[in-house]
């Protein structure tokens, strides 16, 4: 698996370096469609992102809750008679 630091820093300088053309190219040719492109594309990924947050909350977590249940160290659902 890769090293979360390494994935981070090069989403990050891919997302400076697109940033920055869509400006020079905004400066150069005074035409404001590639920044308005770039914000849609930013809002439709953060929607994307919210969206999958949202069903993996939904789907994973009771699921999670519901493993640590039974797998949980401290018998606390067995009463005595059943440790006899």
């Amino acid at each position: 698996m890769e090293d979360p630091k390494i994935v981070n820093s090069m989403l990050l300088r891919f997302a400076v370096t697109i940033g920055a053309t869509l400006i020079c190219l905004f400066r150069y040719e005074r035409d404001i469609g590639p920044l308005v492109v770039l914000g849609y594309a930013v809002g439709l990924f953060v929607v994307f992102i919210v969206m999958f947050v949202l069903v993996a909350t939904v789907i994973y977590w009771p699921l999670m809750l519901l493993v640590g249940k039974l797998f949980s160290s401290s018998p606390k659902h067995f009463s005595s008679k059943d440790r006899e």
